[in-house]
């Protein structure tokens, strides 16, 4: 029912609210809120380190991975990135490199980042990486730990050769899922008149004594998508003439035309951004909400001991233990490739259909598994909160888990409906995000996206049997 209706409909209607939010336009706006979350990162790098090594009883696992990511996902959904906005990992390189916290202060950097890096690849593959370590991120608190200092180490450095913000346009993990989701989001900070940007002296590319050029090297004017601005507002601050606002909309008008774009243009590394984190999505609802428990300790890697730097030499695992890793990465790897073959395969046979170039098509199409994937996403993290929502509540009131918590107690039945009506969400919106796609590819747009539907609705069915049971 839900993927006929979505064939049916095309994502077109409903306008769009308008409004300039001058109030977050005083730098000290941000400033707070980004100081706020570095001081929660300070203490989940300290409790991961020295608190509880029982990762459901410590400040920096229940937080970070149950709390902070279905805060992310929402936000993505309803605010495009604008955790990106207020992200503490690369303020401190940045503070340095101004030398000012809220004042502007022009300055130069030596070096320029290498084009051949100007592009989503690394941020996937790091994305992925991480991935295949997520049974130890999210259970060993010193595994978290670590991470975050790594994140903000790097973030640092690169500030100070490479400035502004290219760690978070195309090294961060986090930033590079972020951007290619936030072109399904609600929200977009775009220019009200296009022809006064043309005229202007471009203050939002060369900075101003009100604020910086913008720190994601985008120029407001001419931008259609989110995929790389940060929301940071540096543009609210510098333009003169109040020329930008922000927009509440559905996002399938520009969606289409950002996928089109990038099918043109072969986008083969944000194609790839878009298939790990959909192959995840499905994963991940079966390692964790599924009853292969066995996957569960080959992810382990045989290893269930939570870990902090008192017990540090726990990590170490045994050569068992590696095997038992290789083939979860092998799985995990290989459940990505085979959705992302399926989708190869159905672009191959619509592209014989719409008489495209079959890369092209690929690409073009992948852009619906934006709204897909967040959605499917939204409804794991709800998942997560309906059945673990006690411990990052008693994370904030004993964060070094002294303090014995009780397991929380879940409606089970509840938190599966609830997950496939994110699950269903998630489906229309791939078939009418297809829809808009493949009208402006061909005429036999119908067909095209009648093919196409396929693996969206096999993979929506797999999900479905993985959260029944």
């Amino acid at each position: 029912m839900v993927g006929f209706a979505a064939l049916l409909y095309d994502g077109s209607g409903g306008g769009e609210i308008r409004f300039r939010a001058r109030l977050l336009k005083p730098r000290w706006v941000i400033f707070l809120l980004t100081a706020i979350n570095l001081s929660v990162f300070l203490l989940i790098i300290f409790t991961g380190l020295f608190g509880s090594a029982v990762g459901s009883e410590n400040f920096s696992i229940a937080v970070t991975w149950i709390l902070w990511f279905a805060l992310v996902e929402f936000m993505i959904l309803f605010a495009a990135r604008v955790w990106c906005a207020v992200c503490p990992i690369p303020v401190i390189g940045e503070w340095l490199k101004r030398r000012r916290i809220l004042g502007v202060r022009e300055f130069e950097s030596s070096f320029t980042f290498p084009a051949r890096y100007r592009n989503m690849w690394i941020p996937a593959i790091g994305f992925l990486l991480l991935s295949l370590f997520i049974p130890w991120i999210v259970t060993k608190p010193l595994v978290t730990a670590l991470l975050f200092i790594s994140l903000i180490a790097v973030a640092t450095a690169m500030y100070l050769i490479y400035p502004p913000r290219y760690f978070c346009r195309h090294v961060c993990p986090a930033s590079g899922y972020i951007g290619y989701h936030s072109n399904a989001s609600l929200l977009a900070l775009r220019s009200e008149d296009r022809e006064k940007c043309r005229r202007c002296e471009k203050f939002c590319l060369k900075g101003s004594e009100e604020g910086y050029a913008c720190p994601w090297k985008l120029y407001p004017g001419g931008n259609e998508e989110n995929t790389y601005c940060g929301l940071c507002l540096e543009c609210l601050r510098t333009c003169r003439y109040d020329n930008l606002s922000f927009r509440l909309r559905l996002p399938f008008e520009e969606l289409s035309k950002k996928a089109v774009r990038a099918g043109k243009a072969l986008k083969l590394d944000e194609a790839a951004m878009g298939f790990i984190r959909f192959g995840l999505a499905i994963f991940y609802e079966l390692f964790f909400f599924g009853s292969l428990y066995w996957l569960k300790d080959f992810g382990n890697m045989g290893n269930p001991y939570g870990v902090n730097l008192e017990n540090a030499y726990l990590l170490l695992p045994s050569f068992f233990g590696i095997v038992k890793w290789l083939i979860w990465a092998g799985i995990v790897v290989g459940t990505i490739a085979a959705f992302a073959g399926l989708y190869y395969i159905f672009s191959w046979i619509g592209a014989r259909i719409a008489k495209v170039d079959t890369k092209q098509l690929f690409v073009a199409l992948s852009y619906s598994l934006a709204p897909y994937g967040l959605l499917v996403w939204a409804g794991f993290a709800v998942g997560l909160l309906a059945y673990f929502h006690i411990y990052p509540f008693s994370a904030f009131l004993d964060p070094f888990g002294v303090e014995k918590n009780a397991f929380p107690v879940a409606n089970v039945k509840l938190i599966i409906q609830i997950q496939a009506l994110f699950i269903a969400a998630g489906l229309a919106s791939a078939i009418v995000a297809t829809k808009r796609v493949a009208k402006r590819l061909t005429d036999k747009f119908e067909a095209l996206t009648a093919v196409y539907s396929v693996p969206h609705l096999i993979a929506a069915l797999t999900l479905i049997k993985i959260i029944a049971g």
